[in-house]
């Protein structure tokens, strides 16, 4: 690190301010569709890393967050129409989380504005800081999430 001692605690205060910086600016930046940064990140979660539908147990863990708080999510997000909230097939006990037309719809007819918006969160900083920036996340959250499941066995 630039012959610069690491600073555990600075790293953790530094991750989680930027983590609250990007988490308002998602917020300001969805206000008019009426869904938040979490919310974003269920249905981003739902799209691509469980391909549209998913139980909101395996969300829930996903997201690192109570079963309860998905479910709260969902209902919000189902009244709006981008997902819908089912009986698990596999489980009549559980719900099963699936997103909608509608929610491809919207987020089709927002495109270039919201890429414009994104792209302005990371404006004035070299792609290269970025791609190591990348690289780094790519390391590092592997590693968090293998400390999280040691401290935390049956998540």
């Amino acid at each position: 690190m630039s012959g610069k001692a690491c600073d555990p605690g600075r790293i953790m205060r530094e991750v989680f301010q930027l983590a609250r910086y990007w988490e308002g600016i998602l917020d300001a930046g969805l206000r008019d569709a009426e869904i938040t940064a979490k919310q974003l990140f269920l249905l981003s979660l739902l799209e691509r890393q469980f391909e549209g539908s998913s139980p909101a147990s395996a969300i829930a863990e996903a997201m690192l967050t109570s079963h309860q708080n998905i479910m709260q999510m969902a209902r919000a997000l189902e009244r709006r129409g981008f997902v819908t909230v089912t009986p698990d097939p596999g489980d009549r006990r559980a719900r099963l989380i699936t997103l909608t037309e509608t929610h491809v719809a919207f987020w089709s007819a927002r495109g270039e504005e919201d890429r414009h918006a994104l792209d302005a969160i990371f404006d004035g900083i070299p792609a290269e800081t970025w791609q190591t920036f990348q690289y780094l996340l790519e390391a590092i959250v592997p590693h968090a999430a293998q400390r999280y499941r040691e401290r935390h066995p049956g998540n």
